[in-house]
């Protein structure tokens, strides 16, 4: 199934906030990652973020808070990558009810008022006691969580 945007084209853009961003991706996804041109800073407007343990999961909510990310270009046939990206977030587009994550096309802000259609992973599966990261940034609970970890060893 090809997702497209309101404009018939596909996004040329993928927006991570999770363990895709530079420097959480495990060693198995990095080769992929290495094909996309990052951009920045970004933000995805109405996504709740939430603390699923070894990975966040986000769930968009029209009126949610903002969602804090980066921005990636993707490359010109990016079939193959999105598969691999696909697999990597449990996302079978055949069977996107069963699938762990789905991937959707979605308005994402950039600095200085600019904004892009993206594709966002989100989350499947219903939160239930998982934590709410209330910064809307995965990225800032992995610092604290290392910090608190770091002070809580002996000297």
């Amino acid at each position: 199934m090809k997702s497209r945007t309101e404009r018939g084209r596909a996004p040329r853009h993928i927006f991570f906030y999770g363990t895709l961003l530079p420097g959480q991706a495990p060693p198995e996804i990095r080769p992929a990652l290495e094909e996309l041109r990052p951009l920045g800073a970004a933000v995805l407007r109405g996504a709740r973020l939430f603390d699923l343990g070894d990975f966040p999961g986000a769930i968009a909510e029209p009126s949610g808070p903002d969602l804090r990310g980066q921005i990636f270009r993707l490359p010109p046939q990016p079939e193959e990558l999105l598969r691999r990206l696909d697999e990597y977030e449990g996302y079978d587009p055949a069977r996107a009810a069963q699938s762990l994550f789905v991937r959707h096309a979605h308005r994402v802000s950039l600095p200085r008022g600019r904004s892009v259609n993206a594709w966002v992973y989100f989350y499947n599966r219903s939160p239930s006691a998982a934590g709410v990261l209330a910064k809307g940034s995965y990225r800032s609970r992995r610092v604290a969580a290392a910090r608190a970890q770091r002070a809580a060893e002996p000297a």
